[in-house]
């Protein structure tokens, strides 16, 4: 029977799962990774400096598991990055942030706009892209209700009301953000 295979998780998802336990954990983590990938290095440094022939340094090279010192690398950037996260969060202007976003996303999109051609049902909005980088004879923008979304099939443009604003009046997403939450 082969082995189950655990799902790979975000930085963020490990944040929000074990927030606690990643605050106690990690730094005692990255500090025993580090004395691991100082010992490594220390001993392809001492490999390198010995009088050994190539193929000697060939043939012990083979022995230094290179694989856990890629996998170490890898698992301390993971660690680093959910401890940023975590720190974020302790601070107030973190929570602050994801309120204006989710603020801004909640702007109906329909509000923002009046299409041309328009057709409404209770659930779509069908009409022509009001981005002007390409002519609609036939209505190829649809916002979608329920979700809050827009995809025109013509330019291939979609997203959520802050992609929209910021498409439609040419601005960055801060500006985006700030503007749909007034």
């Amino acid at each position: 029977m082969g082995r189950i295979k655990m799902p790979e998780l975000t930085a963020y998802q490990i944040a929000d799962a074990f927030p606690d336990e990643c605050l106690e954990f990690i730094p005692r983590a990255l500090k025993s990774f580090g004395a691991d990938m100082y010992e490594y290095k220390e001993r392809i440094k001492w490999l390198m400096d010995m009088s050994f022939p190539d193929a000697e340094k060939a043939l012990y090279r083979m022995f230094i598991n290179h694989d856990v010192v890629r996998d170490r690398s890898k698992i301390i950037k993971k660690y680093e990055e959910v401890l940023k996260i975590l720190k974020d969060k302790n601070d107030k202007s973190y929570y602050e942030q994801l309120n204006k976003v989710a603020r801004a996303k909640a702007r109906p999109i329909e509000t923002m706009v009046v299409l041309q051609k328009q057709h409404a049902s209770s659930a779509r909005i069908h009409g022509c892209c009001p981005f002007g980088t390409h002519t609609d004879s036939n209505p190829s923008f649809v916002i979608y209700r329920a979700t809050n979304t827009f995809n025109c099939f013509s330019c291939h443009e979609g997203g959520d009301s802050i992609t929209f604003f910021m498409k439609l009046n040419k601005v960055s997403f801060k500006k985006a953000v700030e503007e749909l939450g007034k």
